[in-house]
């Protein structure tokens, strides 16, 4: 079910809020973050401007054309800016990074922004399985929205640990330098740290390297793989039952792992993390694979 909010103060690419200069916090005028059920903060030092819904949290500063989105950059096609003390910013953009859709009526010349009705923790809808669901339509195979609520509480404890995960664990110095360049010798006598590290960077991370995915997306993609991989290491492969959704993997009171169940705890991870994921499935077998940088 879909909800229609109108902005009159809206243009082609702005939406309009003001903020006291002197003060921390925004004042109520047609904020788009507060139309959309967001709340905002305005950092006077800084100049920037936080929206936060749920699990989505937008930050853009003024003058600045990088906004981050869950701490992922995005490249905007406008900086926020200030005009007579009031903050414009991108319609479009903080309108799709909290679920919405921005329409343009003709007749009007006025732009519209079209929501899936929201619970307050993100752009709810019904799964096909009549899930309600966070993320498009992904249920991770749950049966019930006990399980799939289950999954989605394991999984987001688990993320509570994504700042303290090394990126390339004990060899963490060696990976950032392979990501800015550095390369192993090519020489497998040369049995160093420095070699050894740099040679494994390559065939953990080499790939993303080579498809130009950015060093910020590299290092959040290995974290997110290391929580995934962490919840489901060492769990059993059932012969008396197959494992499907996240919920067998994660939260069930026998927990077991396939294909099937391990990608659905990718999928899940990642969608937490804010990126886009999908399953592909053939021949009895499933991968998940995610989207950074608009590759796959």
């Amino acid at each position: 079910m879909k909800r229609t909010t109108s902005f009159l103060n809206a243009c082609n690419c702005w939406s309009k809020f003001c903020f006291d200069s002197n003060a921390n916090t925004s004042s109520a005028f047609l904020s788009i973050f507060e139309k959309l059920g967001a709340t905002i903060k305005w950092d006077q030092a800084s100049q920037t401007v936080t929206g936060t819904k749920g699990n989505i949290t937008i930050k853009l500063t003024i003058d600045k054309t990088t906004a981050h989105v869950n701490g992922k950059a995005v490249t905007l096609s406008a900086a926020a800016t200030l005009v007579n003390n009031s903050t414009m910013v991108p319609l479009r953009f903080v309108s799709e990074a909290l679920g919405a859709d921005v329409k343009w009526d003709q007749a009007t010349n006025t732009p519209y922004i079209e929501t899936v009705k929201s619970s307050g923790t993100s752009a709810l809808q019904k799964s096909p399985s009549g899930i309600t669901v966070m993320f498009g339509v992904h249920d991770y195979a749950s049966l019930s929205q006990k399980e799939y609520d289950a999954s989605v509480a394991v999984a987001k404890e688990a993320l509570k640990e994504f700042d303290s995960i090394k990126f390339g664990g004990i060899n963490e110095q060696y990976f950032k330098e392979f990501i800015g360049g550095a390369m192993w010798s090519g020489d497998t006598n040369d049995q160093s740290d420095r070699n050894i590290g740099l040679k494994l960077a390559e065939g953990s991370v080499g790939p993303l390297v080579k498809a130009g995915v950015s060093n910020e997306d590299i290092q959040k993609l290995y974290k997110g793989m290391s929580i995934a991989g962490g919840l489901i290491k060492g769990l059993p492969v059932p012969e008396s039952w197959h494992p499907n959704s996240a919920y067998d993997a994660l939260a069930a009171p026998v927990k077991g792992s396939t294909c099937y169940s391990d990608s659905n705890v990718y999928s899940l991870i990642f969608d937490l993390l804010g990126y886009n994921t999908a399953i592909l499935v053939g021949n009895d077998h499933a991968d998940p694979i995610i989207q950074a940088n608009g590759s796959w």
